[in-house]
């Protein structure tokens, strides 16, 4: 019988879909955070379900040969990182699995899954460090969330952030405390340091300082250490008065002259602003973007719509290989973004368009189908989080002229419940694991569809 609160001994079996350990008792699977299968445990049991229960690693009595020592002081402890117990290839063979297993058990399609293609770095890898503002011991911290907490834990440094992020830290705690700032607190919703945002751009920081309040009269300093040692740096602060966890707003007061920082992407240049989407591994982002202009240039210049387009860089990469590119994008600032960058790059055969692509996408085919009959038509999915809702993905399975599909996911869920219903007119060619997290149990996918004949 188990009980809240107790202690027991467990063998790890298998990994679960999110990275944990799996263990049982009898009937009911015991998930386990940070162990592996062959790891004999001792478990202290914090959730207890009808159907399952949750422990927390207490003691490891025999290690996994799975397993190596995580080289970070706060793995464990912040909920960053839940795989850097794990070897390397072990990660990629867990991602593949994961990934499978995932598709397998929610849409139903026994489909092969191409082995995880790896990332050029496992560590030092992303190009965005976000950490909210807390207090510890009467001090302004800056530091990551404790795994299903709000509690923030303090950190100085974070591996898979570049070496920058331990000075950017250091200045930022510093002047906060200098200045007496007061850190916002989600429960009462009073105080005003929220976040810190930092994005690389080409060897150049973009940073945010969010805050439920203009705070220009207080940055002079901080503005000033952080140029002494980061010349040409986009600083400014991000106004968020809003409750719940949106990160940033739309409202941005600049303390440096610079508003954006200039990058190249297969030939396209632009100007990336602090609110522009853009991944943060650029090494798999240049696999995958890489592998769907491969996929592309097979083709006689079909027309392409890429959905969720937001500032069109992918839309503009695959312009060249394209009688036409048609780019779909919700964010009315992002789809202005894009029309500019496609006047600078001189693109004349792409076209955006401002909407919804549950409400807009069959007028879009429909016409794109009466324009170019002769012309194939394939279709880039790149949804957020979420996936598509079922009108999308109805609206996609009724396109007869729709030939192609290409899927990128950040999200195995929704990806496997998305293909479930595309999977009725469209066969799967290929789906490819792409490790944009290392150390993560999360994953990118691409998957590549065809209709049926």
């Amino acid at each position: 019988m188990l009980n809240k609160g107790s202690k027991i001994n467990l063998s790890i079996e298998k990994f679960g879909n999110t990275g944990e350990g799996i263990s049982h008792i009898g009937e009911i699977p015991i998930f386990v955070k940070y162990t592996a299968p062959g790891d004999e445990i001792e478990a202290e049991i914090t959730v207890i379900k009808k159907n399952y229960a949750e422990g927390i690693l207490k003691r490891i009595i025999k290690p996994s040969p799975l397993r190596v020592t995580p080289p970070c002081p706060y793995y464990g402890k912040c909920g960053g990182c839940d795989l850097m117990h794990i070897d390397y290839e072990n990660q990629l063979k867990l991602k593949k699995e994961m990934l499978s297993n995932t598709i397998r058990h929610i849409s139903l399609i026994d489909a092969d899954t191409s082995e995880c293609i790896p990332s050029d770095k496992t560590l030092r890898y992303r190009n965005k460090f976000q950490a909210p503002f807390g207090i510890c011991e009467n001090k302004v911290i800056l530091g990551f969330f404790k795994y299903n907490t709000h509690k923030v834990i303090p950190i100085k440094d974070c591996l898979l952030q570049p070496e920058w992020v331990k000075n950017i830290i250091d200045i930022t705690e510093n002047w906060a405390r200098r200045e007496r700032i007061p850190v916002y607190n989600e429960i009462t919703s009073k105080g005003i340091l929220r976040h810190l945002v930092v994005r690389e751009v080409g060897k150049k920081l973009i940073i945010i300082l969010v805050a439920t309040q203009n705070i220009k009269d207080k940055a002079g300093t901080f503005k000033k250490a952080i140029l002494e040692i980061y010349p040409n740096s986009v600083i400014l602060i991000n106004i968020n008065k809003l409750k719940g966890n949106a990160v940033l707003s739309d409202k941005c007061v600049f303390l440096t002259a610079e508003t954006s920082l200039p990058s190249d992407f297969y030939g396209i240049k632009f100007n990336l602003s602090p609110l522009s989407f853009m991944q943060v591994n650029q090494d798999i982002m240049n696999k995958i973007y890489l592998k769907i202009i491969e996929k592309i240039k097979k083709h006689n210049k079909p027309i392409i719509i890429d959905a969720y387009s937001g500032t069109g860089i992918l839309t503009y990469s695959l312009s060249a290989y394209a009688e036409k590119t048609i780019g779909i994008e919700i964010v009315e600032q992002a789809v202005k973004d894009a029309e500019k960058i496609a006047a600078e790059n001189e693109i004349r055969n792409s076209v955006n368009i401002q909407g919804d692509c549950a409400k807009i996408l069959p007028e879009i085919i429909k016409k794109t189908e009466a324009e170019n009959p002769q012309k194939e038509i394939i279709l880039i999915l790149d949804p957020p989080r979420k996936g598509l809702d079922e009108n999308t993905s109805e609206v996609i399975t009724d396109c007869k002229k729709i030939n192609e599909i290409i899927y990128v996911s950040c999200n195995p869920a929704t990806l496997a419940r998305d293909l479930k219903i595309l999977n009725k007119c469209y066969d799967i060619e290929s789906i490819t694991p792409f490790d944009m997290f290392p150390q993560t149990h999360h994953i990118e996918t691409l998957v590549c569809m065809k209709r049926k004949s």
